[in-house]
C-alpha cells in the first residue's frame, strides 16, 4: 500500500510597497486656499451637461449668460474629450458661439516616466499655439510652456520648479516675454515656500518685477508679498485666508472665507475681502446627477449705490 504525501500550495505573501507621491507643482502651492475663495460663488447663469461613454469619450455642453458692454449675451460651448488611459493620451476639443475653436493633446510619460507633454492651439478671437512640458518626481517638479500668438508674433515663455523635503516645498516661477524687433524681457519672478500638514496648508510668496532689457536693464524689484492659509479641521469644515501687500502702493488686501457642509448634499460658503466685497454661495445636490449652485456678491461699503451680483449654475452629469 503506497502513501502519497499531501501536496502543499506555495503561499505568496504580497508586501505593499509605499509609493511616495510626487512633489506638488508650483501652480498647486496655495491652491486649496485660492479655490475655496474663488469657486462656488457664481455670478452668471449657466447650465452645464456632462455625458460619459464607456469608450472613454466625454461630452460637455454648456450655455452661459454673461454681461457684456452693450447687452447680456448667451455663450454656448461644446467640448468633446477622449481619454485613452492605457496609452496616457487625452484629446480635448472646444467650440463655442464666440467662434473660438480650441484643440488640446496631452500625453503622459512622453519620453520618460513622469514627463507629460501638452500641445494646444486655438483660433477665433485669439490665435495661440502652446507647447508645454511637465515633469513630476517625488523630490522635485519642473514645468515649461511656450505660448505664441500668431497675430502679434509675441511669445511668452514661462518656467517653474519646485523641490520638496518632508512637509516643506520651495518653488520659483519666471515669465519671459519675447516681442518682434526688440530684445526679450524677463517680466515677473515669483518665489514661494509651502508647509503642508494634516489639517493646514500655509504658503508664503514674494513677487518681483524683473524689469526689461529695453529700459536700461533695470534691476529686479519686489512689488508684493503675501501668504495663503488653508485650514481643514474636519471633513465638513474648511477655512481659508489670503494676504497680499503691495510694496509699491503700500496697500494690503486681505480675504477670508470658509465652507461648511450642512448635510451630505448641502454646502454653504462665504468670503469677505478688505475692500468690502462679500460673497455668499450655497451648493445643493438635488439628485444624484443634478447639482445647483447659487451665489451672490455685494459691496458692503456701498450698499445703496452698488447692485448686487447674482448667479446660478446647474451641473448635470449623465
Amino acid at each position: 500500500m503506497s502513501y502519497a504525501a499531501p501536496t502543499t500550495k506555495p503561499v505568496v505573501v504580497v508586501v505593499p510597497v509605499a509609493v511616495r507621491p510626487a512633489a506638488p507643482l508650483f501652480s498647486n502651492l496655495g491652491k486649496g486656499s485660492k479655490d475655496l475663495l474663488s469657486k462656488g460663488f457664481p455670478s452668471t447663469y449657466k447650465v452645464e451637461v456632462t455625458t460619459s461613454a464607456e469608450n472613454g469619450v466625454n461630452f460637455v455642453t454648456s450655455a452661459e449668460k454673461k454681461q457684456a458692454k452693450q447687452a447680456d449675451v448667451i455663450v454656448g460651448t461644446f467640448q468633446p474629450k477622449y481619454k485613452l488611459t492605457s496609452r496616457g493620451l487625452e484629446l480635448t476639443g472646444t467650440v463655442d458661439t464666440d467662434n473660438q475653436i480650441k484643440a488640446e493633446l496631452a500625453l503622459e510619460d512622453l519620453f520618460v516616466p513622469g514627463l507629460k507633454g501638452t500641445f494646444k492651439a486655438q483660433t477665433g478671437a485669439n490665435h495661440d499655439v502652446e507647447v508645454a512640458f511637465e515633469y513630476k518626481h517625488e523630490a522635485a517638479t519642473f514645468t515649461s510652456a511656450f505660448v505664441h500668438n500668431t497675430v502679434s508674433s509675441k511669445t511668452l515663455l514661462s518656467t517653474s520648479a519646485t523641490a520638496s523635503r518632508q512637509a516643506f516645498t520651495a518653488g520659483v516661477e519666471s515669465k519671459y516675454s519675447l516681442a518682434p524687433a526688440q530684445p526679450g524681457s524677463l517680466t515677473t519672478v515669483t518665489g514661494a515656500l509651502n508647509y503642508k500638514a494634516t489639517t493646514h496648508d500655509l504658503t508664503a510668496f514674494v513677487k518681483s518685477d524683473a524689469g526689461s532689457a529695453t529700459d536700461g536693464g533695470e534691476a529686479p524689484r519686489l512689488y508684493s508679498l503675501g501668504a495663503h492659509l488653508h485650514y481643514t479641521p474636519s471633513k465638513e469644515s474648511s477655512f481659508a485666508s489670503t494676504l497680499e501687500y503691495d510694496l509699491q502702493k503700500s496697500t494690503a488686501k486681505v480675504t477670508v472665507g470658509g465652507s461648511q457642509k450642512l448635510d451630505a448634499s448641502t454646502e454653504v460658503k462665504a468670503k469677505y475681502a478688505s475692500d468690502g466685497r462679500l460673497g455668499l454661495g450655497v451648493a445643493k445636490q438635488l439628485t444624484p446627477v443634478v447639482k445647483a449652485t447659487l451665489g451672490t456678491e455685494l459691496n458692503t461699503f456701498d450698499l445703496a449705490g452698488s447692485t448686487p451680483k447674482f448667479g446660478v449654475h446647474f451641473e448635470v452629469r449623465a
